[in-house]
C-alpha cells in the first residue's frame, strides 16, 4: 500500500537500492491492485458487508466509507493473487503488460510475484522500523522491516503477504491485519506445520470476510490495516483508467443484468457473453454458478449458468459454420474441462452444470430438414431477409421473417455483416500470424479496416 505520510527509513548503507525498489513495489502493486476494482470486487465486498443482499448505502447496514475502503482493497488483495481458470493472477496479467523492465521494476516485480501470505506474532521491536517475529504456521523467526507498524504490534498476531527484500528482511506488501484469536483459527486451518499457508487467496478471503463481519485486533495508531494507505490507493484507483482483463466482463455482465433486472437487461447480458464467448469465461461462468448456489444466491446462479450455456453455445456455432473466431466444438470444450477437473481442482459440480449445457445444445442441433448445414442457415437467412414489402410480400409476412432472422443470427452466433460478406466478391489480403489465440497486435485490423472502409476478418485454418 501507499501512504501519505511514512516515517524516514533506516536502511543500511549495503542496500543502496532498496528505497528505489521498494518505491517501485508499492507503485506495481497499486497498480495490481486497483485494476481489480471491478464487478468481482464489488460482488466480494456484498457478500461480506451484506451477504443478504442490499444496498451499501442502506443506513441499516451501518456501513462507513471506511469500511467500504477496507473493504475494496482488501477484496481487491483477494482478487489480484486468486488465479483464473487460465491459472493467470492479476499480477500475472500486470507483468505481461509492464514488458521489458529495468533491474530495480525486475526485482520489484520478483517481491510481488513471490509474497506469500504468512501467520506471525511480533515478538520485539528492533527500532521504530525493524521487528523480530515468529511464523505460526511454518516456524522460524523473521526479520520484519515495516515503517508503517508502530512501536505497540510488539505482541500482536498479524496476517500478511510478506516478500523478501535484497537484505533478506521480510517486507508486507500490501495489507497488514492484526487479528484475534477467532480469525487467527480461520487461518490456521489453512496451514501444514514446517511449509506455511497453503492456499493463500482462499486463507486471506476467508479471514478476511470473519474481520469484516466481526472486527478485528486493532493497534493502537494504526487501525484494521492502516487507513491512510487504503484511501491513498482507493483515490489512486479512482483516477487511474485501468483496461479490465476479460475474465471481469463476465461478473460486470451479471452485476449490470442484476441491477437491470428486466428482458433488456438479459439481453444485454447475453449479447455480451456472446461478444467475450472464450474457454476461461465458460470455465468461470460455471464455476461461479456452482459458487452462488452453495452460498444460497440461486438468483445470481442461475444468470452464470445461461451465460456460461451461451457462451458454449456461441463457440460451438462458431467452430461449425467457420465465421467469427475463437471457435471451439462443445466437446473440445469437455475435453478442456476434463483436464481441468484432473490436473486443477475444477470442481466437478460446476463441471456437470457444463455437462448439462453440453448436452441441451447437442440436443438442440440434431439434424433437421432445414437446419443440418450451417451454409443452408445462411442461404436461408438470405431468403427470409429478401422477403419484403418492395419484393410483393405483405407486411405481416415481411415482419415474420425479420423476427425469423433474429431468431437465427441469435441461436447461431452469427450477425448481418458474417452474411454479407460471405456472398459478396471483395478483394482482401490474409496475414498468416501462425499463432492459435489472438493477440494484442491483431486488435489493429479493426483499426485498418475502419480507416480503409473495409471489413477485418479473423478465421481459424486447419493446415493439411
Amino acid at each position: 500500500m501507499a501512504a501519505s505520510k511514512r516515517r524516514a527509513r533506516s536502511l543500511p548503507s549495503s542496500a543502496p537500492d532498496i528505497d528505489a525498489i521498494l518505491d517501485q513495489l508499492n507503485i506495481l502493486h497499486i497498480e495490481a491492485i486497483t485494476s481489480t476494482l471491478t464487478a468481482n470486487v464489488q460482488e466480494t465486498m456484498r457478500h461480506w458487508l451484506v451477504p443478504r443482499g442490499g444496498d451499501f448505502d442502506d443506513p441499516r447496514h451501518g456501513i462507513t466509507d471506511v469500511t467500504l475502503a477496507t473493504a475494496a482493497i482488501l477484496a481487491g488483495e483477494v482478487e489480484m493473487i486468486k488465479p483464473s481458470f487460465s491459472g493467470k493472477t492479476g499480477i500475472d496479467r500486470l507483468e505481461r503488460k509492464v514488458g521489458t523492465v529495468d533491474g530495480v521494476t525486475r526485482a520489484a516485480l520478483a517481491i510481488l510475484k513471490s509474497a506469500r501470505v504468512t501467520l506471525m506474532r511480533v515478538e520485539s521491536a528492533r527500532d521504530a522500523d525493524n521487528f523480530v517475529a515468529t511464523d505460526l504456521v511454518k516456524g522460524g523467526t523473521l526479520s520484519l522491516y515495516n515503517d508503517r507498524l508502530p512501536l505497540g504490534a510488539v505482541g500482536h498476531t498479524l496476517i500478511a503477504r510478506l516478500g523478501v527484500l535484497p537484505d533478506g528482511r521480510a517486507w508486507a506488501v500490501g495489507a497488514t491485519m492484526s487479528l484475534d484469536a477467532a480469525a487467527a483459527a480461520i487461518a490456521m486451518d489453512f496451514g501444514r506445520p514446517g511449509k506455511g499457508i497453503t492456499n493463500d487467496h482462499r486463507c486471506l478471503a476467508a479471514v478476511y470476510r470473519y474481520v469484516m463481519r466481526h472486527g478485528g485486533a486493532t493497534i493502537p495508531g494504526y487501525g484494521l490495516v492502516g487507513e491512510e494507505p487504503l484511501l491513498d490507493a482507493l483515490n489512486a484507483a479512482d483516477d487511474d483508467d485501468t483496461e479490465a482483463d476479460d475474465v471481469c466482463h463476465l461478473a460486470a455482465a451479471v452485476t449490470a443484468w442484476t441491477a437491470h433486472d428486466t428482458d433488456e437487461g438479459k439481453r444485454t447480458a447475453i449479447a455480451d457473453a456472446r461478444r467475450f464467448a472464450s474457454v476461461a469465461l465458460v470455465l468461470e461462468a460455471f464455476y461461479n454458478a456452482h459458487v452462488q448456489h452453495q452460498r444460497n444466491v440461486p438468483e445470481i446462479a442461475e444468470r452464470y449458468r445461461i451465460l456460461g450455456e451461451v457462451q458454449v453455445e456461441t463457440l460451438h456455432n462458431r467452430s461449425l459454420s467457420g465465421v467469427g473466431h475463437g471457435g471451439m466444438s462443445v466437446n473440445d470444450i469437455a475435453s478442456t474441462i476434463a483436464r481441468e477437473v484432473a490436473v486443477s481442482g475444477y470442481p466437478r459440480e460446476a463441471a456437470a452444470l457444463f455437462e448439462a449445457a453440453r448436452k441441451r445444445i447437442l440436443a438442440a442441433a440434431r439434424p433437421k430438414a432445414d437446419s443440418d448445414d450451417l451454409t443452408r442457415v445462411v442461404e436461408r437467412i438470405r431468403g427470409l431477409r429478401a422477403k419484403t414489402i418492395d419484393q410483393g410480400c405483405t407486411e405481416e409476412e415481411a415482419i415474420a421473417a425479420a423476427r425469423k432472422v433474429a431468431e437465427l443470427l441469435d441461436r447461431y452466433g452469427l450477425s448481418l455483416s458474417e452474411i454479407d460478406i460471405k456472398s459478396q466478391a471483395c478483394a482482401g489480403i490474409a496475414i498468416e500470424t501462425s499463432r492459435k489465440r489472438l493477440g494484442p497486435l491483431d486488435e489493429c485490423a479493426r483499426s485498418v479496416a475502419a480507416q480503409t472502409k473495409g471489413s477485418p476478418w479473423f478465421a481459424t485454418v486447419q493446415k493439411a
